[in-house]
C-alpha cells in the first residue's frame, strides 16, 4: 500500500472502478517485491496472495472460492478485516472492538465464520470486566465468557436506560433475548463502579 498514491488511500469519497482497480493492485505490487527475496516463506507469500480473497468468490485478485483458500489464507483475510474496522479511515468512523467483532459476526462479508468464532475467543470481544451495553437498553458489566458463543457473554446488569432506574440482575446473554450492542466507558454515562460492585456483590 505504500507504493499507491496519498491522494488515492486518503481519499474521503468512494473510489472509482478505475481507483478500486490501482487500489487491489497493491497485492501484485507485494509479490513482486518479496518473491525475489531469499528465504521468505511460502506461507508468507500465501497469506500476501489471499489476505483478500474471500469464501463467497467476491474477494480479489483472483476470486477464489471456498476450499480453493488456504487456511492460512481464511486466517489472513479475518484479520485483515478486523484491522481494517478497528483503524481509522477517511472515509469512515472508527468501529470499537466489539462493534467491529459483532459487524464480522453478522454481516456476510465472506469470512470463515469457524476461524472467526476462534479468533473472537482469542482476542476477547469483551473481556471480563468490560462494560456494555445491550440492546434491551441495560448496562452491564461482563463477568464470565462464554466459549461456545464469544458474543454472549455472562454479564451483571447494573442500570437501565429505559426506566433510569439502576437494576441489578445477573444474565447468561447465550439463554436471554437479548445481546450486546457495543462498549461503553464509566464516563459516557456518569457511572461510579464502586457504587456498582457495592450493589452487585454485598447485598446479594
Amino acid at each position: 500500500m505504500v507504493k499507491q498514491p496519498l491522494l488515492l488511500t486518503q481519499k474521503a469519497d468512494s473510489l472509482s472502478v478505475q481507483e478500486t482497480q490501482r487500489i487491489q493492485r497493491h497485492v501484485d505490487i507485494a509479490l513482486k517485491l518479496l518473491e525475489p527475496i531469499d528465504g521468505i516463506d511460502e506461507v508468507c507469500l500465501t497469506v500476501i496472495k489471499q489476505h483478500h480473497e474471500r469464501l463467497d468468490g467476491t474477494g480479489y485478485p483472483d476470486g477464489l472460492k471456498g476450499e480453493q483458500i488456504s487456511q492460512y489464507g481464511r486466517m489472513a483475510a479475518i484479520v485483515d478485516t478486523y484491522d481494517s474496522l478497528t483503524t481509522s479511515r477517511p472515509y469512515r468512523d472508527i468501529f470499537k472492538p466489539a462493534d467491529a467483532l459483532k459487524k464480522m459476526q453478522d454481516e456476510d462479508l465472506g469470512l470463515d465464520k469457524e476461524l472467526l468464532c476462534k479468533f473472537i475467543v482469542c482476542i476477547g470481544a469483551n473481556p471480563i470486566g468490560s462494560l456494555v451495553k445491550l440492546a434491551s437498553g441495560k448496562l452491564a458489566m461482563v463477568m464470565r465468557l462464554n466459549r461456545l458463543q464469544p458474543l454472549s457473554p455472562v454479564v451483571m446488569v447494573f442500570y437501565n436506560l429505559t426506566t433510569k432506574l439502576d437494576e441489578v440482575a445477573q444474565l447468561d446473554l447465550s439463554k436471554v433475548e437479548d445481546e450486546i450492542v457495543g462498549s461503553i466507558s464509566p464516563d459516557d454515562f456518569g457511572i461510579r463502579l464502586s457504587v456498582f460492585l457495592r450493589q452487585s456483590f454485598f447485598t446479594q
